[in-house]
């Protein structure tokens, strides 16, 4: 197990989060598949035409783009469990 699961945590508690992290292992992989859908969805968003047609479609890109980050930065972190 990667560090951020565990970063601050030390001793029984680190223990217990590993633990924990390696019992919920069917609920994060289903967790890690709806995050990658959430993530094409968003993806797909970007460039379709209703969203580069919107008046405000620079911020509706922001939008989409931090939406993104986000999936990614979870993904990470779901990754690092296994």
């Amino acid at each position: 197990m990667k560090l951020n699961w565990t970063k601050g945590l030390e001793g029984q508690a680190k223990e217990d989060m590993e633990k924990s992290i390696a019992s919920s292992a069917i609920a994060l992989n289903r967790l890690e598949e709806l995050i990658k859908e959430f993530d094409k969805t968003a993806d797909n968003l970007l460039l379709s035409t209703s969203t580069l047609k919107e008046t405000n479609w620079a911020y509706a890109q922001a939008v989409i783009v931090g939406e993104r980050n986000a999936y990614k930065k979870i993904l990470q972190l779901l990754d690092q469990g296994k």
